[in-house]
């Protein structure tokens, strides 16, 4: 039978069987075997078509859960290809008969795919390696065939346009027609796992194996052999606290590739992973890989911070600015049923009601309302859908809404806290939210990070603003507006309002003196934390002037002080309690911030340490302040006003803190164990 009218036959017998489905009830589809009869069809049809199958399965906003379990069994069912065919292509590429590159091969393929199957073999340098090696004839039937299909989904396009727009059908099968010749390209493939190497080389506990390029060309692709547990094995084989950690380092892994570095496996389903004794992870296969960008990765982690906290508006807003808004849209029906599908969630915690399934179908309803989701997009959904089926698998008690939870919260921090970040967004925003209020889309905001020139723009600003605030010390900034309010009131408690005025002028005349000659730190917060420390010494020396004792003196700095600290503590404490409502949490977070700004690396130094549930424990190794007051043999000062600020810090942040030493104090380090009750 001619191959075209052989398409198009199993074509139209599998989109009756389809609607024959669709009229099913849920338990009448549960039980029905449409969706493996599919299956067969597919692997008849050859490696093109079981590949376009494993990409449907990536579709479940257009295919129900049936059809998309049933296409994930393609992979496991594709028959190996004689061992002869296998050593003869290794020896063509490499140009060596196979005795000169292996002292050992192995004859029966351990795995075998659409495109390809894989070999364990011992290199005649003592490696040992895995080796895959493409199917005879793959590229050249797998051309033929995008050809045949490319043109059967044009006459399909013409006959169904709005049908075939609203699935993202034709830009799907391109990027379909793409990635699957990229795969075909072996060494392509080892050069992905060198990125995922790289991307992951602090982390010891998980194993990406390494590409040989020597012993790799298009065809053939040589790896470390590796191995571990199946995940079946490591379910039986860990316990129930270890199978915790794995699931929760599993999680943390793929919110790394989707956030932190944009590059993801995006099949990561059993078969490719593997799990170590020492509770190591290893990762296999990189042919099928996602690649997010940046305006794609800080927007989930918006929808997915405002998902966990029940803000559903919020939440639905991000959502809707990840799709295509096609002609005709209805936003209002498909906000209903996103309020639906996640009050369905919040109400119900049963394991089937999972976050990664409830985005499947949200995906699904904007489909239905003319939201198209983008295809890279589609691809990430199901790797984050896979991720989560693996949580459950390894530990079933997992909430994987809770166990991303603070690494998405921790990643948040850091990009919200990136200075260029933050200098690029306010070039390209800030003139016009200066004058109009307006945020300037994205899409008209320039491509330049130099568009407005920073500097130019605030400087004349800043003049405008120092000539017009009343009562403003030009030589000494904004300290004395900050400072002066809560000092007046309580110096006034032992002074008189001439002795009042006189100290604070002492101590302004004094730091002015000084600040000049003070080093400009490497942060904004070090350098100001310095200031700050200057004023606390010439506000420590005007007090001593004015008659107080070092006792008084040191008591009345570190009241005022406390007034200040205490107003810089709430906003740390407001930031963290969005991300959580455990107090170890909450208050993990809120040092976090502090350590982040003012308290800023590389001017401070921080090293975290092992601790029970409950507290938070860290180091710091390098105080610029603790070292501006020790040159000036007043480390004690330093202790009993800066350092002492952050025990009453801790208890306004719902804990206690314990210290043993200080740096201020001859200390090595500053040590600090911030106490909470048990989280729950």
């Amino acid at each position: 039978m001619n191959s075209n009218w052989k398409i198009i036959r199993i074509g139209l017998k599998q989109f009756r069987a389809f609607k024959r489905f669709k009229r099913l009830g849920e338990e009448e589809q549960k039980s029905s075997s449409i969706p493996q009869i599919l299956v067969n069809d597919i692997l008849d049809l050859g490696p093109t078509f079981i590949k376009f199958g494993q990409i449907l399965s990536t579709r479940p906003d257009v295919l129900p859960t049936q059809y998309i379990q049933a296409l994930e069994l393609l992979q496991e069912r594709v028959p190996p290809f004689p061992v002869e065919i296998a050593k003869q292509t290794i020896e063509e590429e490499l140009e060596k008969p196979i005795e000169q590159i292996f002292s050992f091969f192995e004859d029966s393929p351990v795995a075998s795919a659409s495109l390809a199957q894989v070999h364990f073999g011992r290199l005649i340098s003592g490696e040992e390696v895995a080796v895959k090696v493409q199917r005879p004839y793959v590229k050249a039937m797998i051309l033929h065939d995008l050809h045949k299909l490319e043109k059967l989904l044009k006459i399909i396009r013409f006959l169904f346009p709005a049908k075939i727009r609203r699935a993202n059908f034709y830009h799907g099968f391109l990027e379909f027609k793409r990635y699957t010749l990229q795969e075909l390209d072996f060494q392509h493939e080892g050069e992905v796992i060198e990125k995922f190497r790289e991307n992951f080389q602090s982390w010891d506990d998980v194993i990406f194996p390494r590409y040989y390029p020597g012993y790799s060309t298009e065809k053939v692709l040589t790896m470390d052999r590796v191995g571990g547990l199946r995940l079946k094995e490591a379910v039986l084989h860990f316990s129930a606290s270890e199978k915790e950690k794995l699931a929760i380092r599993l999680a943390e892994m793929e919110l790394k590739m989707f956030i932190s570095d944009g590059l993801f496996h995006a099949d990561l389903h059993p078969g490719n992973i593997f799990f170590q004794e020492d509770g190591k992870i290893v990762l296999l296969d990189f042919g099928l890989y996602g690649i997010l960008t940046k305006e794609e990765r800080n927007r989930f982690v918006l929808y997915w911070l405002s998902v966990v906290k029940n803000d559903v508006k919020r939440a639905f807003y991000h959502f809707k600015l990840q799709c295509e808004e096609l002609p005709g849209a209805d936003e209002k029906a498909f906000f209903e049923l996103f309020k639906k599908l996640a009050n369905e969630f919040y109400h119900n915690r049963l394991k089937d009601v999972s976050l990664t399934r409830v985005y499947l179908k949200m995906i699904n309803g904007g489909y239905k309302f003319g939201f198209v989701f983008p295809e890279n997009l589609l691809l990430h959904a199901k790797a984050l859908t896979t991720a989560e089926a693996l949580t459950f698998e390894l530990f079933p008690e997992a909430r994987f809404e809770k166990i991303t939870r603070p690494f998405i919260t921790k990643e948040f921090l850091r990009l919200a806290t990136n200075g260029e970040q933050i200098k690029n967004r306010l070039l390209k925003t800030l003139p016009e939210f200066m004058l109009t209020g307006d945020l300037v889309p994205a899409s008209f905001q320039s491509d330049q990070d130099n568009a407005w020139n920073l500097p130019a723009l605030v400087e004349p600003l800043m003049e405008l603003l120092k000539a017009n605030i009343q009562n403003w010390k030009l030589d000494n900034g904004i300290f004395p507006l900050i400072l002066n309010p809560p000092a007046r009131l309580l110096l006034l408690e032992s002074l008189n309002p001439q002795e009042v005025e006189e100290v604070l002028e002492k101590t302004w005349v004094a730091y002015s003196k000084e600040k000049s000659d003070l080093a400009i730190q490497k942060t904004l917060g070090g350098s100001l934390m310095l200031q700050l420390a200057s004023v606390t010494h010439a506000l420590y020396k005007a007090l001593l002037n004015a008659g107080k004792s070092a006792e008084e003196a040191t008591d009345l700095v570190f009241r005022i002080g406390w007034e200040i600290y205490t107003k810089m503590g709430e906003y740390p404490l407001l930031i963290a309690s969005i991300f959580s409502n455990d107090p170890s949490q909450k208050l993990s977070l809120s040092t976090q911030i502090f350590r982040k700004f003012p308290f800023s690396y590389p001017d401070y130094a921080w090293e975290d340490v092992p601790s029970d549930k409950g507290t938070v424990a860290f180091n710091c190794t390098r105080c610029q302040v603790a070292e501006y007051f020790k040159q000036r043999d007043l480390g004690g000062l330093c202790y009993d006003t800066w350092c002492k600020l952050d025990f009453p810090l801790a208890e306004q942040w719902g804990g206690k803190l314990e210290r043993s030493g200080s740096i201020a104090g001859g200390a090595t380090v500053c040590d600090f164990r911030w106490i909470t009750e048990k989280s729950e």
